[in-house]
This record gives structure tokens, C-alpha cells and sequence, in this order.
């Protein structure tokens, strides 16, 4: 069982898998908060978290590319590049960074732009809207591939 979804995850539709992954998170969290009605509230105090975290969690995904660049003579990494799945942890890994910039960037034109426009006006509220769900999709999904990426790489260094 376990195989099966490791196979589905690191498979060659592991992306797409965890857009899925993310996706159901996403809507199952922002219906509860809507319920609730304390969705605003929510957003306005992930802005400035949202550009933390990407930072970081980018920080610790170059110095994981950096140690598996360095790891080049290691065994398991031969092994990797035999059958040609080398490819998939560098995959992983910048697809990670580039989620997670995106999502700093994101949160910075929602903090800088947003705060210059007109809050009544009923295109700020859905453009607002989109940009602070999107970003947090994009950090959870670089934050997913982090995961990913400390698995593959605590298996190599094994």
C-alpha cells in the first residue's frame, strides 16, 4: 500500500499529484473559514508570514540542492542517474524554490499594492481575494515539495 503511493507521488505525474493533494487541502480550509466567517481575518495576518516562511523554507531547499550537487560520486546517487531519476530530485526541488517565490512575490504585491488602491471598489475585493489564495497555494505546494525533497535526499545520504 505504501509503495503504491510512494509510486503515485514520486511517479511521472508526481506534480500533478500534488497539486491534487493541495487543491483538496485548499478548499476543505477555506470552506471552514468562510463558514465561519472569519476568512479576512485570516489573510491579513498570513501576509507578512507567508513572506517569512517562503524565504526560509527557499533558504533550506539551495543548501539541499548544494548537498546533493556535492553528493555527485555517492553510490545511491549512480544508482539514481542509471535510471535516469536523477532528474525528478532536481525537479522537485526547483520546482519548490519556484513556488515559493512565487508566493513571496505574491504577498509583496499584496502588501504594497493592494494597500494603494480603493478597498470598495468590487475588483480590489476578487483581485485581493485571488492573489492571497494563490499565494498560500503556492506556499503549501512549495512546502510539500520541501517535504518531498528532504525525503529523497535523507534517502541518499542513508
Amino acid at each position: 500500500m505504501i509503495k503504491k503511493i510512494y509510486n503515485k507521488l514520486y511517479g511521472t505525474h508526481w506534480l500533478f499529484m500534488h497539486l491534487i493533494v493541495i487543491a483538496i487541502f485548499n478548499i476543505l480550509i477555506i470552506l471552514l473559514f468562510s463558514y465561519l466567517g472569519t476568512i479576512d481575518n485570516v489573510f491579513k495576518l498570513i501576509n507578512y508570514d507567508i513572506i517569512n516562511l517562503s524565504g526560509i523554507i527557499a533558504g533550506f531547499e539551495f543548501a539541499g540542492l548544494s548537498i546533493f550537487i556535492s553528493l555527485e560520486g555517492n553510490k545511491k546517487i549512480q544508482i539514481l542517474k542509471d535510471i535516469d531519476c536523477d532528474r525528478v530530485i532536481y525537479q522537485i526541488i526547483i520546482y519548490s524554490v519556484l513556488f515559493l517565490v512565487v508566493s513571496i512575490i505574491l504577498m509583496v504585491i499584496d502588501i504594497n499594492i493592494f494597500n494603494l488602491i480603493d478597498s470598495t471598489n468590487i475588483l480590489y475585493t476578487i483581485l485581493k481575494r485571488f492573489v492571497d489564495v494563490v499565494s498560500i497555494i503556492a506556499l503549501e505546494l512549495g512546502y510539500m515539495l520541501f517535504i518531498s525533497s528532504i525525503k529523497l535526499l535523507s534517502w541518499i545520504l542513508k
